[in-house]
């Protein structure tokens, strides 16, 4: 009989624990956190400001920080729905999760602008375009799925963009255009930095003009 009784009085001991864990606001926040409710989880932490010191809540947030980057990485979330899930993290003020939600901002921004960039890239790359879409695809960072792409398209660019100003400059050379020629292979350099064929050419023309 004392065993049993003293059986159920740790069991009360503990469901009463329990129960007081389980209500706690820290465990409500938690809670809230995991099933999306973000607007209780505010509310609970506008209520209880003690909570904006807790760790637990600080390793939770920082959990949801990298889940978010990684997401945002795959593809698997808008860039405005992101940078609204950052806002409302940083609005929170909890302490401890300003350093990673610095860096994972600074990563989504970056991978946004190589995507933004990429994009415009290809539109110029569609139209023949090959010297805008040069910039552009430089701006697309390593860890950009499209990397490898852009950086074959790159190559691609130069070689059509070269093909494309030299038979340029060649009809206006039919046409006795030969400064118009010698202008456009100049400009090109800036695109092609010592091409020898582009160089050669702006010799040839030059000599062609002083005769």
């Amino acid at each position: 009989i004392l065993i049993l009784v003293a059986v159920i009085a740790v069991a009360a001991v503990a469901g009463v624990l329990y129960m007081k864990w389980y209500n706690s606001p820290e465990q409500q926040y938690q809670r809230a956190l995991e099933s999306g409710n973000d607007d209780a989880a505010e509310q609970i932490i506008s209520e209880y400001e003690e909570l904006r010191d807790s760790e637990a809540i600080a390793d939770t947030l920082n959990t949801k920080l990298e889940e978010l980057d990684r997401s945002f990485l795959e593809g698997t979330i808008e860039y405005s729905a992101v940078i609204a899930e950052l806002d409302r993290i940083q609005s929170q003020g909890i302490t401890g999760t300003q350093e990673r939600l610095n860096s994972v901002r600074s990563n989504i921004e970056a991978l946004n602008a190589s995507r933004v960039a990429y994009k415009t890239a290809e539109s110029f790359f569609s139209t023949e375009n090959y010297a805008e879409a040069i910039e552009q695809y430089k701006k697309v960072i390593s860890d950009d799925p499209n990397y490898s792409d852009a950086a074959a398209k790159i190559e691609s660019c130069y070689n059509n963009y070269r093909n494309k100003v030299l038979a340029d400059a060649e009809s206006m050379v039919a046409g006795g255009s030969y400064s118009s020629a010698i202008s456009l292979l100049e400009s090109a350099l800036s695109v092609l930095p010592n091409d020898a064929k582009i160089q050669e050419n702006i010799i040839l023309y030059q000599s062609k003009l002083a005769a």
